[in-house]
This record gives C-alpha cells, sequence and structure tokens, in this order.
C-alpha cells in the first residue's frame, strides 16, 4: 500500500473514532521552567512544535519537515541547498553547536504514569542515560541500522506494561546539521522498506508520513493477508542538535488512534525539546557536561572481538550500553554519574564494561551501598525466575561486590563485578550459558578485566596518579 493510501486510511480511523483534547501542560511547564536559562520569550521553533502537535496531529501532512536547513543525505556534515534570491546565492547555513548537555532530571517520562500494578518487572524505568536504545528495543524494518553518527549526550526512559511497551529517548549531537543528518538516515531506514517478508505467511508492513519537526511511522502487521492487531508507533522529532524518539508498541486495535496518543503524550516534552536555550542542569551533574572521565581512557583495553562470528562492539561512549540490569524493579545503579561503556556482543555472550564517576568519593560509597542493599533484598527475582548469588571475589579492593543472576530453570545467565576506586565505580559483566552451580567460575575473567583498568582509576582518587 503506497504512503498516501496509508495515510488516508489512518486519517479516516482518527476522524470516525473518539477525539482528544491535549492534555494540561502547566504542570510541566512549571518544572520545565527551572531547566531553561532565562530568556527573553518563548522560542518560536518551540512553541511552533507544540503548537502543531497539540493540534494537527501526526496524519495531518502539513508538507515536508519544519526545520530551517535540510542537509544533503550523505554524510554527517552533508551540503545545504542554498536558496537562490535573483541572481544571488544564499551561502550554506553555519552549523549549530545547540544544547551542550541534558539534566539528568529533565522530565523525558512526562505525560507517562508513575508506576504499574502488574509487578516489580514492569512500569517507569529511568530517565537514565545508557538506559536503552531505539535499536535495542526496536526491530527495524528489512535488516535496517541507525545511521553511524555518535551522539555526544542521551538520555532514555521506557515505560513497561503487558500489552504496552513504550520507550522515549533523546539525543544530543555535535550540531544541528549531524542531528538532522541521523533523522533523516533513520527516516530513509523505514521508508526504503515499506513491506518486509517476514515468512510465506508473515508480513509487516511500514507507513511513514511527515510530521511537525520531523516524521512518523507506523509499522503493523499481517498473517496469511489478515490483519494483526496492534502496532509499533515510532516518532522522530528534530529541533537544533536534538533528536526526540519515542515508540509505543500497543495492542490497540485503533492504530490512529494510537499514533494521536503518542503525539498527546509527548507534545509537552517537544516544548521543552524546542527550547533553543541550554537548558541548566538542577540537580546532578548534566549528561554529556565532562566531569572526570578523560576522552581516551581505555575502557575497551583487550575487549574480546569476536567480530569475525557476527560479533559487534559499540562505544566507549557515554551512550553505549553498559551494565545494565533490574532487579527485583530495582536499577543496580544510583543516578548523578558520568558515564562511559563499551560492549562487544553477538550470539550467547558478550563482554560489557561500563564506568561512571561521581562527583565526590561520599556518592560514589552510596552507589556501592544501593547496590548491595538491592541484592540483598532480591535473592529471586520473580518477574524473570531468575536466582541472585554474591560471590566472594578478589579484585584488590575492599569495596567490590561479585555477583550471578542465573534462571531457576535451564540454562542462561549473567555475570556481574562493580569496584570503586575512589569517586569512580568500574562495572563489568558477561552473559551467557550457565546454571546457578556453576556461574561463579567465569568470574575470574572479569577479574582479570578489573584488574587491568583499576590501576587507570587513581585520577578518580584524592592522592590521584
Amino acid at each position: 500500500m503506497a504512503d498516501d493510501d496509508l495515510t488516508r486510511t489512518l486519517r479516516l480511523l482518527r476522524d470516525e473514532g473518539p477525539t482528544f483534547a491535549a492534555p494540561p501542560a502547566s504542570d510541566v511547564r512549571r518544572r520545565g521552567e527551572r531547566l531553561r536559562r532565562r530568556r527573553q520569550g518563548l522560542v518560536a521553533a518551540g512553541a511552533a512544535a507544540a503548537a502543531v502537535l497539540a493540534v494537527a496531529g501526526p496524519v495531518a501532512l502539513q508538507g515536508d519537515r519544519d526545520r530551517d536547513t535540510a542537509p544533503q543525505p550523505g554524510g554527517p556534515t552533508g551540503q545545504v541547498s542554498p536558496t537562490p534570491r535573483g541572481d544571488q546565492a544564499t551561502p550554506p547555513a553555519a552549523a549549530d553547536p545547540g544544547w551542550s548537555a541534558i539534566p539528568l532530571d529533565f522530565p523525558l517520562a512526562e505525560g507517562w504514569p508513575r508506576a504499574s500494578t502488574e509487578g516489580p518487572d514492569y512500569g517507569l524505568f529511568g530517565p537514565e542515560q545508557g538506559l536503552t536504545t531505539l535499536v535495542d528495543q526496536v526491530r527495524l524494518p528489512c535488516g535496517g541500522t541507525p545511521p553511524d553518527l555518535e551522539p555526544t549526550a542521551q538520555l532514555a526512559a521506557r515505560w513497561l506494561a503487558p500489552a504496552d511497551t513504550r520507550m522515549r529517548e533523546l539525543l544530543l549531537f555535535e550540531d544541528d546539521l549531524v542531528a538532522a543528518a541521523y533523522a533523516d538516515g533513520l527516516r530513509d531506514v523505514f521508508r526504503t522498506c515499506p513491506t518486509e517478508a517476514l515468512s510465506a505467511d508473515d508480513e509487516v508492513q511500514v507507513a511513514v508520513a511527515p510530521a511537525a519537526s520531523g516524521f512518523s511511522v507506523v509499522q503493523t502487521s499481517s498473517f496469511r493477508d489478515q490483519p494483526a492487531t496492534g502496532a509499533l508507533v515510532v516518532r522522530v522529532v528534530q529541533v537544533g542538535n536534538r533528536v526526540l524518539i519515542a515508540t509505543a508498541d500497543t495492542e490497540q486495535a485503533d492504530r490512529a488512534l494510537a499514533v494521536e496518543t503518542v503525539e498527546q503524550e509527548l507534545g509537552a516534552v517537544v516544548e521543552l525539546v524546542g527550547d533553543d536555550s541550554p537548558p541548566e542542569g538542577a540537580g546532578p551533574e548534566p549528561v554529556g557536561a565532562g566531569g572526570g572521565i578523560p576522552a581516551d581512557f581505555p575502557l575497551g583495553t583487550e575487549l574480546r572481538d569476536w567480530t569475525g562470528d557476527g560479533f559487534t562492539i559499540r562505544g566507549p561512549s557515554s551512550t553505549a550500553p553498559g551494565v545494565e540490569r533490574m532487579l527485583c524493579g530495582s536499577s543496580l545503579w544510583t543516578r548523578g554519574a558520568e558515564r562511559l561503556a563499551v560492549n562487544a556482543t553477538g550470539p550467547e555472550t558478550g563482554d560489557y564494561r561500563e564506568l561512571r564517576v561521581w562527583p565526590d568519593a561520599q556518592a560514589a560509597v552510596q552507589a556501592m551501598q544501593h547496590l548491595r542493599t538491592v541484592l540483598a533484598n532480591c535473592p529471586v527475582d520473580p518477574g524473570t525466575a531468575s536466582v541472585v548469588n554474591v560471590h566472594p571475589e578478589d579484585t584488590g579492593y575492599q569495596d567490590s561486590v561479585s555477583f550471578a543472576v542465573t534462571g531457576q530453570v535451564g540454562l542462561g545467565g549473567e555475570i556481574f563485578q562493580f569496584t570503586r576506586v575512589g569517586r569512580s565505580v568500574l562495572a563489568v559483566s558477561e552473559p551467557g550459558e550457565m546454571l546457578t552451580s556453576n556461574a561463579a567460575q567465569g568470574l575470574g575473567t572479569l577479574t582479570a578485566v578489573t584488574r587491568g583498568l583499576t590501576p587507570q582509576m587513581c585520577l578518580f582518587t584524592e592522592a590521584g596518579c
């Protein structure tokens, strides 16, 4: 089905379905004020984006993408097409660096529920840096991958429920041209694959539509030519050097209504993202603001490389997935730290490393205390039917914890090691096929990694190196 046909269908579905008034945004606006620098008035781009989102919805097509510059495909700093003016041509616009950091208390999850009654493995997770990424949560059509452009900072949140999974991710890039190239490249991944046959009976349909400051995607499926229930909705907004991505995987039968729900929930967040004034961190160190980890810290030293066997390496960067796990509904980490992560992943196993640095040693001590409390309170995780066991392991540092999380039935699990040096904590982990009875045997591999990296962490002690 062509994009225009599906768009008309979605518009008809939306018009015949119930209508929604935009939710009150007074509360989030008050919260947003403390994140903004004082300025003379509301930035026109942010106000326009919020107004169009609240009134038009994603399927009311208002022309092409709403932004000042549109780089040609082909690279992170693509050439901007000049606009002729008489005999003169306007030179390419200069890159705008935009925001330099994301405050950790940025209200990225605004509009979502705060708690779930479905159990500890459901509900709101984040916002946190490195929590999740689009490529980790969504299978892109036709085996597509996001553009290979590294963000300078990332903040993410997700909401999990039995039939309702949502994700939001805010990315900062070097400047507005790189951000636009990323958004354009991501749109092309969806646009170049309108249909995908998963098997002789299963097919996925992908429809891309322009929307304010970006685009929206509706991804549906069918079995033996009969439409399946539900849809995956993806919404991408690019303003300045910011790219906001929102997804919703829902069983809602009214697909147009599912798109409109995402738009309305996202409206207040888009307004804040559209503010060209870089936000002030109202609390912890902003994501990507620097503050401790040298750019050349050797976190990936002797990273296991299985790229010849279908493995991929991501990082080291502040946005790469690192050592992440929820146990009985609690994160292993506390907030307020700068981070660096790297991983090598592939079939059945992986090598994950993450370094977090807090403003002072006391905050790092509290982070380790939090970890020990989470482990003590979760000997068995009922949500994942996993068993948690702490094992003694000599890393050379007193403030160190090693543990394994394994399935109660069958093979599968992950081993972890956290070690504090001054105001920093190094975490390493390895998932794989293991049993509760033999999981501890692999901890020696993690200890070798830890002992190889901790001497470099003297940078984060009072004595220094």
